[in-house]
């Protein structure tokens, strides 16, 4: 494998049922029996393979799976027999190498946060690099090495939510198109559970919640080598019933999936690249200057616009959700550009299309003086930075869904307000 010269690998995997043996579950017939025999010229992807194997023999992570009906590992043959196919196909480069590593990434974190804790530094082993690096919202921030990611992040998520599971929203994977390049995967995510304990000093209700977190994902040798995360840490607190923030002026909603229901590894580079010339164009003519009265930019909407006219805005807590370009300049964009109207983004590390959806991130994102009062809190006149995520589908050369995740936690720490310490001692704004 360590040659120049190509290699013939010939491989058979077999993988019992791990409910144990049965005469229906554990016969010949029902067992994978899989050979892969192609040239192989690039040693690091065998290396995804044996990554995949080794976490998906853990025991503990397929008894998880088996418990939910959640596409994670689902421990029958055919499951396993498509893995092996696609795994094959992986070396063959190109779109089917990043089909299948992104399915792997996925896989690998919907089994993190809820795999045994005896195998959890083992499974984590497999898919972080070393010295991984992890960008996580206020109060977390950076976050080094696979030893710190399981003892400040995972383990805390896991003990305070009862019995938590990942629900994707969206899991699109492709190149970054930045100077700085790199594979990423990007997501909008759940993490689903029954807030029992507390997490980073937010108190817990003993109910349901659904804790949204953005997250970009860059991946070396089928490994996540740094990872950025903005983890919507108010909206669990107004979940909890102690809302650190005013009531938003949109509606405080679930995160949906796309209209579509397409979101998960869609794997269409090529419509991917278009979606993102899309929302570039939007970027690019969003930052120019606008109406005072109306805070309408150029080649925002209409004919030669990039928004839908239906277009469905999901933003965070102390925002909410709202519907066309009327509701989000009522809920958001005036509120936004009062506040901060030299405001300058598009301070982008990642921007990445994976067919009909295009994500983007900075960190931070914007630069901006608090010149008018925001969301309860007067204006400081203090420059401030704000990390931001963004996510679009896109539909008919048009935007019509737009996912956003804004580190409030950060942004209001700038500007002298710990919501954390607001929403414990419950010194509500009116």
């Amino acid at each position: 494998v360590t040659s120049s010269r190509p290699a013939i690998i010939r491989m058979v995997v077999v993988l019992p049922h791990p409910e144990g043996p049965s005469s229906t579950r554990n016969s010949l017939s029902e067992m994978v029996r899989s050979k892969l025999s192609t040239p192989v010229n690039e040693p690091q992807r065998l290396e995804t393979l044996f990554n995949w194997i080794s976490a998906i023999n853990s025991p503990s992570a397929c008894r998880t799976s088996c418990m939910h009906n959640f596409n994670i590992y689902h421990c029958d043959t055919n499951m396993h027999k498509r893995k092996l196919r696609d795994s094959r196909k992986a070396f063959m480069g190109g779109q089917a190498n990043r089909a299948i590593e992104g399915s792997a990434v996925r896989d690998f974190l919907c089994s993190l946060i809820r795999v045994d804790d005896r195998e959890l530094s083992r499974l984590a082993q497999s898919g972080l690099t070393d010295n991984t690096i992890w960008d996580v919202a206020h109060p977390l921030n950076r976050i080094n090495g696979i030893d710190e990611v399981i003892e400040r992040l995972i383990l805390p998520v896991r003990h305070a939510l009862t019995g938590v599971f990942r629900r994707d929203e969206l899991f699109i994977c492709g190149s970054n198109m930045r100077k700085n390049g790199g594979d990423w995967c990007a997501s909008v995510t759940h993490y689903v559970g029954n807030f029992s304990k507390p997490l980073f000093g937010a108190e817990p209700s003993n109910k349901l919640v659904y804790l949204r977190s953005g997250e970009f994902y860059r991946i070396e040798r089928g490994k996540i080598a740094e990872a950025k995360l903005i983890i919507d840490f108010p909206d669990l607190m107004r979940q909890a019933g102690r809302n650190p923030l005013p009531n938003s002026p949109g509606v405080d909603m679930t995160f949906p999936s796309p209209a579509t229901h397409d979101g998960v590894l869609p794997n269409d580079p090529e419509r991917g690249a278009e979606s993102l010339k899309l929302v570039e164009r939007m970027l690019e003519n969003l930052g120019i200057s606008y109406d005072p009265v109306t805070l309408d930019s150029p080649k925002q909407t209409g004919p030669d616009g990039c928004w839908h006219p239906d277009m469905q805005w999901y933003g965070p807590g102390g925002i909410g959700s709202n519907y066309r370009w009327e509701g989000f300049v009522k809920d958001h964009r005036r509120s936004f550009l009062e506040a901060f109207p030299d405001r300058a983004g598009g301070n982008h590390y990642c921007r990445m299309g994976d067919g009909a959806y295009a994500a983007v991130s900075g960190w931070p994102s914007m630069t901006m003086t608090h010149a008018g009062p925001y969301l309860g809190v007067p204006a400081t006149g203090r420059k401030l930075t704000l990390r931001v995520m963004d996510f679009y589908r896109c539909q008919d050369s048009k935007i019509i869904e737009n996912w956003v995740l804004l580190d409030y936690g950060n942004l209001y720490l700038q500007m002298g307000v710990d919501l954390f310490e607001r929403a414990r001692s419950q010194r509500f704004p009116d």
